[in-house]
Formats: structure tokens, C-alpha cells, sequence
């Protein structure tokens, strides 16, 4: 741009010759152009979720009152933005739920099972999930669990499952062997 506006000549016919007054000036106004198109592509990147960074990303954030943990970095913050705006967007409606537990565990539906137990605890969404989804998260079971219940109707608790499990693990310390089934992870 600052190239064009230097070779044009403007409505008057007379032409910028270099090291002249009239040069700079135009020099500096097509260099705050750039700066201007430049903290415009900023903004604009700056108002959407998946290209936020830092600062914006947060102020994002606190729109659906999601607050970033000491230290997190962005891919995760804004996985946790994500979640905020599904559960905030939620109606507590099977399909809204079902939604949310996809966007926060970032899965395919082919990897999450929901049912319910209504049985020895009342009410409980119980969410099935393969191994390999809940290794590729950045949040703990437990981070997950509260991202799951903001969503879940009528302060639902939720459970996670794991349905594709080998543990191996010491008696003497509480936890001990299974292979295959369902572990629930809470």
C-alpha cells in the first residue's frame, strides 16, 4: 500500500518525489496504515474463541464465568472456554448434554455412551468413555466431572466410566487388578 500511495500521483497531477516533505508524510501515514490494518486483523481474531490468545481468550472466558487456573496455557483454557459456552447454552435436554460431553472430552460419538442409574444412585448420568479419550485430555476426570454436571439437568451428578480398561495396581494400597469392564473413575 505504501508503495501505491508513494507511485500514485493524486488528483493534481504532481507526482511524490523521494526526500521530500510531502514523501515522509505520506511514508508515515501509509506506515500507520499498516499498523491500523494490522491491530484490525488483531481484533478480529481476538473475538472468536478459536483464535483468541491470552488476555482476549480470558475476557472470553468470563462471558459464560469461566476463570483460567494459575498457569494454563491457551489450548487448554480454550477447551475449557468451549465447555463453558456449551453447558452456558444448554437447555438440560439429552441432545445438550450429549453435546457438551462430546465438546469437552473433544470425542467422536462412537467414543461416549451415556445412561443412567437409577437404581443404586438415583439420578446419576453416567458417562461411558473410551481409555484413549480420557489419555488425549488435558483435564482430570475430575475437572471433567464438574465441566459435565454444569450442563447436566436438575444438578444431576456424573459419573465417568472407563469401557476399555486394564489395571494393573497393588491390593495393599487400595486399588487393585482388572481386566476389561467398566472402572468408574470417580
Amino acid at each position: 500500500m505504501k508503495d501505491d500511495v508513494l507511485a500514485a500521483a493524486p488528483p493534481t497531477g504532481v507526482r511524490f518525489e523521494q526526500g521530500t516533505e510531502v514523501a515522509r508524510l505520506v511514508n508515515t501515514l501509509a506506515q500507520l496504515y499498516y499498523r491500523i490494518d494490522d491491530d484490525i486483523s488483531t481484533l478480529r481474531r481476538s473475538r472468536f474463541i478459536e483464535s483468541a490468545t491470552g488476555r482476549e481468550l480470558d475476557l472470553i472466558g468470563l462471558s459464560v464465568n469461566v476463570y483460567r487456573p494459575d498457569g494454563e496455557a491457551d489450548p487448554k483454557f480454550r477447551r475449557r472456554v468451549f465447555a463453558g459456552f456449551a453447558a452456558a447454552q444448554s437447555r438440560t435436554t439429552f441432545e445438550d448434554f450429549a453435546r457438551v460431553c462430546l465438546k469437552v472430552l473433544d470425542a467422536d460419538p462412537s467414543d461416549v455412551r451415556l445412561t443412567k442409574d437409577w437404581a443404586s444412585d438415583l439420578g446419576t448420568i453416567i458417562v461411558r468413555v473410551r481409555s484413549t479419550v480420557l489419555d488425549g485430555s488435558p483435564f482430570t476426570t475430575d475437572t471433567i466431572t464438574e465441566l459435565l454436571e454444569q450442563a447436566a439437568p436438575m444438578s444431576r451428578r456424573v459419573a465417568i466410566q472407563l469401557t476399555d480398561v486394564a489395571t494393573f495396581g497393588d491390593p495393599d494400597r487400595g486399588w487393585g487388578t482388572q481386566f476389561g469392564g467398566d472402572i468408574t473413575s470417580d
